[in-house]
């Protein structure tokens, strides 16, 4: 037989961050090896778990290309050391509470093999106990820059589950920034897409599945991850822009979800927090935070 024109596939990395989520953990690691795809190369890193983490592990350790479970500074940093033992072509992670679907690597592999896009995105459903009743769907686009700095305008519509991208790019960028806690994403996209000569491939395929749950990070976290996404934005606005309008609506914007987040609190009778995101909202932008709130109050909204 001639092999000749034989096109192998292309490798794919993945890595795992995960702390304590030993319950998630097993079915996070099932999707990611039922895939079935030949060139899979599969990390999980733990942050020295104190659950039954470990022992999950060890049960799929002879399927890993490498496992660790050791104090780190957190995801950003288990994610480096991740990404710094991957050789794939193509790369992602999948946290502990997230899931790959059917067939995705296959996607991404042959999406990759046409295209030799530097960026894959796919599409994600969201769900909370059982991946097969996903209560919704999310369709990434926008991922251009420098519009992708606005994050409160509603065009960048980025998930990072669906997100895959070339070890080329991700090594060209400087990797994650260790210091990022909650838009480590956000601000890799930002850098990558930053980059005159990046190419984007869309897939019209439900690649992952995100889970929705109280413990999730940015759930738990709100204040810090807008904080951090605020910086991360700012950081990088191009010289051209209305910096007076453009601060103005994105700190209208972080207050406004302060206030909805404020509200969820309220309903679920968690009146500390409440008060620390109505403060919150108040700190990006007083003035709107109050007619926003008031708004609200009286029965008005702004769709988000």
């Amino acid at each position: 037989m001639d092999d000749s024109n034989l096109v192998l596939p292309a490798k794919i990395s993945i890595v795992t961050p995960s702390f304590n989520q030993g319950h998630f953990l097993e079915e996070t690691i099932e999707s990611v090896l039922s895939q079935g795809y030949p060139a899979l190369e599969y990390f999980v890193i733990d942050g020295g778990s104190t659950d039954d983490s470990v022992s999950v592990i060890k049960r799929y350790q002879r399927h890993l290309a490498g496992w660790v479970s050791e104090a780190d500074r957190g995801q950003s940093d288990a994610l480096i050391k991740g990404f710094k033992r991957a050789t794939g072509t193509v790369m992602n992670w999948i946290n502990s509470d997230d899931v790959l679907r059917p067939g995705a690597l296959a996607a991404v592999g042959d999406a990759w093999q046409q295209s030799k896009a530097d960026l894959i995105v796919g599409r994600d459903i969201q769900f909370t106990d059982d991946v097969e009743s996903p209560v919704g769907t999310f369709v990434g686009a926008g991922y251009e820059f420098p519009d992708c700095l606005r994050f409160w305008d509603g065009r960048f519509r980025y998930h990072q589950p669906p997100t895959f991208f070339s070890r080329e790019i991700y090594e060209a960028v400087g990797g994650l920034r260790v210091d990022l806690h909650y838009v480590m994403d956000f601000d890799l996209y930002s850098r990558m897409l930053a980059k005159s000569s990046t190419e984007v491939c869309y897939l019209d395929a439900v690649l992952t599945g995100f889970r929705l749950h109280v413990g999730a990070k940015t759930s738990r976290a709100k204040a810090g991850f807008l904080t951090e996404l605020r910086a991360v934005s700012r950081k990088a606005w191009p010289a051209s822009w209305d910096v007076d309008a453009e601060q103005t609506a994105m700190d209208r914007y972080c207050a406004e979800c302060s206030i909805f987040q404020a509200a969820e609190h309220v309903r679920a009778r968690s009146l500390g927090e409440a008060f620390a995101a109505l403060s919150t909202a108040v700190r990006f932008s007083p003035l709107h935070a109050l007619a926003f709130a008031t708004n609200r109050a009286l029965g008005g909204s702004r769709a988000h």
